[in-house]
């Protein structure tokens, strides 16, 4: 799909939503895929709330969407040279891969599955939603908090679990 077509699409489902002005001309405005990945990103907390986008415009994203750590309706790796951020919607991810002295965060969105593998002095935040099944394993001095909102979720080593 063009550019100029995807950006009236996302902006017809994000107004639908009830997505602010601001974030909205954000939208319209976007020079690139790319950095409709990074308002996709930093507006997380909208694209969980309201299952946005939806999978059909997702899907527009499926060639350049892996580089950014995020999956939807798609299986992938994460290897550890990719150390921040992972977001799985619909989609299997195994392994993800932190390691070092690597600081991330992983999501489990909606039916996301995340086998996360944490050593050495690695610190994790990890994002449970409902429907969402995680599989931790800490090692070593690393870190694991998981902020868990429905999910299903296994651990293994110093794994702490938050139910807010």
């Amino acid at each position: 799909m063009e550019l100029q077509q995807l950006r009236k699409e996302l902006a017809a489902e994000a107004k639908a939503a009830g997505i602010c002005q601001e974030w909205l001309e954000k939208i319209k405005a976007a020079p690139s895929r790319e950095y409709l990945i990074t308002l996709f990103v930093k507006g997380l907390d909208f694209a969980t709330l309201h299952d946005f986008p939806s999978d059909r415009l997702a899907a527009e994203f499926n060639d350049i969407a892996p580089h950014y750590g995020i999956f939807v309706n798609r299986a992938g790796t994460w290897p550890a040279t990719n150390k921040k951020r992972v977001i799985a919607r619909d989609a299997v991810v195994t392994p993800a891969t932190f390691d070092g002295f690597s600081v991330g965060e992983v999501y489990a969105l909606h039916g996301g599955r995340v086998n996360v593998n944490a050593s050495g002095f690695a610190m994790l935040a990890i994002t449970v939603e409902d429907g969402a099944h995680v599989v931790v394993t800490a090692t070593d001095n690393a870190q694991v908090k998981i902020f868990n909102h429905g999910g299903q979720i296994e651990t293994h080593g110093n794994v702490k679990v938050i139910n807010p």
